[in-house]
């Protein structure tokens, strides 16, 4: 970016790549092999791109959001205050649907045909939203864009408690730790019933930063194969439990030494995203007040004074030099 650029050039390229990343997500499967010469591990799958952009994105709307409080003070929501939603080039005179959500949204099955625009009718979308025990339906709103194609909408930012126990807005501090579990207010489009993201934003609460705590972790090995079961927990002592983050760790780091590509897949998530069914083993634990959902539960292992290398810095969690 150079002195001599316009916003609207800057914002023109950056929507280009929007569009880009769009097609590439919509045209390959989530396995698909690429390769990014600059990084460590240069020979990635798409997971590894999307993860590391959706990560990015997120430090880079940090460092946007200290400059917005330099301005004007304002650090986080707080429950019921309102917040301005400003959207530009919607469409004339289209509905819209806004609500509050937690983030667990994202993990729920049940979600996949709204989140994948899967859903084609009104009758469709009434019965998911009614279903997802996610949602705060009390806070729902439906504004029309403008003549000129705007969105403008005063909206107060909710406290309720869905259906799902675990899913609180604003969170307890124990589930803000827990790094999947976090409240958001989503933007839907009530013609073609599919999410809109430029009117969809994750909250920042007041008295608590944007991201939760790193998370410590166990793992039982630092090689795997293709399917082979990997056994990953939380450390014992540990207070955060960021399970994206894990993921993430999982799909880059295992599978050899330094320089060899990663050999470990994550296959819940892999066939999450592809629409197959998830291997579960248990069916019991995890009831989120609505019905008991199916889980994968692994076996704890503890990283000692004896195996910490070889987990951490083998494995690619951190350099030595960060651990001294």
């Amino acid at each position: 970016m150079s002195e001599d650029e316009t916003r609207e050039q800057i914002i023109g390229f950056y929507r280009r790549a929007w569009e880009h990343a769009d097609a590439t997500i919509g045209t390959l499967a989530i396995d698909a092999p690429g390769h990014v010469p600059w990084w460590p591990r240069p020979d990635v799958k798409l997971f590894n791109v999307l993860v590391h952009v959706l990560t990015e994105t997120t430090r880079h709307a940090g460092h946007a959001d200290i400059l917005r409080e330099q301005i004007d003070g304002v650090t986080g929501v707080s429950a019921g205050s309102p917040i301005a939603i400003s959207c530009k080039g919607m469409g004339v005179l289209h509905p819209y649907l806004v609500i509050g959500t937690s983030l667990l949204l994202g993990i729920d099955p049940a979600a996949a045909p709204l989140l994948s625009g899967q859903v084609v009718s009104l009758a469709g979308l009434k019965a998911i939203l009614a279903a997802l025990p996610e949602l705060d339906l009390a806070s729902e709103a439906l504004p029309i864009s403008g003549l000129n194609g705007d969105v403008n909408l005063t909206w107060p930012v909710p406290t309720f408690q869905p259906l799902d126990p675990n899913a609180g807005c604003p969170p307890t501090q124990k589930e803000f730790n827990s790094g999947l579990l976090g409240c958001a207010v989503a933007m839907i489009d009530l013609l073609t019933f599919k999410p809109v993201s430029a009117g969809s934003a994750v909250f920042e609460y007041s008295g608590f930063p944007f991201l939760p705590p790193n998370p410590t972790l166990a793992l039982s090995t630092t090689t795997a194969d293709r399917n082979q079961t990997v056994s990953i927990s939380d450390a014992p002592g540990a207070t955060t439990y960021w399970w994206l983050t894990t993921l993430a760790k999982l799909q880059s780091a295992l599978g050899g030494g330094a320089g060899s590509p990663p050999s470990v897949t994550v296959t819940m998530v892999d066939a999450v995203l592809s629409g197959s069914k998830p291997d579960i083993n248990d069916t019991k634990t995890y009831d989120n007040g609505k019905k008991v959902v199916p889980s994968y539960l692994l076996n704890p292992v503890l990283v000692t004074k004896d195996n910490w290398k070889p987990i951490l810095v083998d494995g690619g969690y951190y350099t030595e030099d960060q651990l001294k």
